[in-house]
């Protein structure tokens, strides 16, 4: 009886454990293509690759499962985690296609993790929603980076990416926390009218090029400490409705903030503004900056015109 019961046991146990590979595709020691990664989505199994280098474009828009979500837009749906480690990526990576009138778009229902990899090609998720954890951390993007529209439910994790071309985030939505610290930025970085619903990380960031996050609205709190602003640093008409920090970040052109609100407490403290430092129409509700230490090479160039802090309180030249 007893050795009946032990053989159902290992019986079981052997059925879970072909269940469970038949649930994943871990292509761990193999040299998958794009197409039967795509293939292996299809059929809703979890991805887990690593240390392997893919070929082929892996277009999410080619998945069977389309649907029509409006009269002009297609919608597909991965329902799989997707994990890729130590991977490069030889062509494109596509979640979002416009056709004529037609848009195609993606919606990833759990976890899609890029980590520590490196995109050879374009990679475009505008208008995707990723409702899992989005985690790119440790990332090289050699092209062109689509994040427009792009909505982020949990997480979102850029940490330590390099961006060698531009980087577009124009009307992304980041739900959860996210992080970009220590990334460096060597082509534009597009941000406007973002919105960020949980604290933003940008702290030790390298920005060498134009950086516009104007219009942006942050519901919680904002860090750029130690960011570092080769090219113009924009923020213009934006909201900030928590702790904002900009300290011994160094600006070397152009930093607007014209006509942007501020809600928190603000913090400028040991910064270096070699040029241009633009404050004008910009309210600091809670009181004045903390300004302890700011440098500015020619205060010819600080524009404080109109700007206000607490009950309609005028900002003055000796607050810096």
């Amino acid at each position: 009886m007893i050795k009946s019961h032990f053989l159902l046991l290992l019986i079981s146990v052997f059925y879970f454990i072909q269940s469970q590979c038949a649930a994943n595709a871990n292509m761990k020691s193999s040299s998958p293509t794009a197409n039967s990664i795509l293939k292996s989505i299809a059929k809703e199994k979890n991805i887990y690759i690593e240390n392997v280098t893919v070929n082929g474009d892996l277009d999410f828009t080619t998945l069977a499962n389309a649907y029509r979500d409006s009269e002009n837009t297609y919608k597909y749906e991965v329902q799989s985690a997707v994990t890729f480690i130590n991977c490069v990526f030889k062509g494109k990576i596509t979640a979002f296609k416009q056709e004529e009138n037609n848009r195609h778009l993606v919606y990833f229902a759990k976890n899609v993790s890029f980590n520590n990899c490196r995109f050879e090609g374009e990679v475009n998720f505008k208008e995707t929603t990723i409702n899992g954890i989005a985690h790119f951390g440790g990332t090289t993007f050699d092209k062109v980076s689509n994040f427009e529209n792009c909505t982020f439910r949990d997480r979102a994790i850029f940490t330590k990416c390099t961006f060698y071309d531009e980087l577009r985030c124009q009307n992304a939505t980041f739900d959860g926390v996210s992080n970009f610290m220590s990334s460096t930025f060597e082509g534009v970085s597009y941000f406007q009218n973002a919105i960020f619903r949980r604290d933003a990380q940008f702290s030790s960031t390298q920005f060498l090029k134009y950086a516009d996050f104007g219009g942006v609205k942050i519901f919680n709190q904002f860090f750029f400490n130690y960011a570092q602003f080769t090219k113009q640093a924009i923020f213009n008409n934006s909201t900030f409705y928590g702790l904002v920090e900009f300290m011994n970040c160094e600006f070397a052109h152009y930093a607007e903030y014209k006509n942007s609100l501020f809600y928190g407490n603000t913090r400028f403290a040991k910064s270096t503004f070699t040029n241009t430092l633009d404050l004008s129409e910009a309210c600091f509700m809670v009181g004045k900056p903390d300004t302890k230490e700011v440098s500015i090479n020619d205060r010819e160039k600080l524009n404080i015109d109109n700007t206000t802090h607490g009950q309609q309180n005028v900002v003055n030249l000796e607050d810096f």
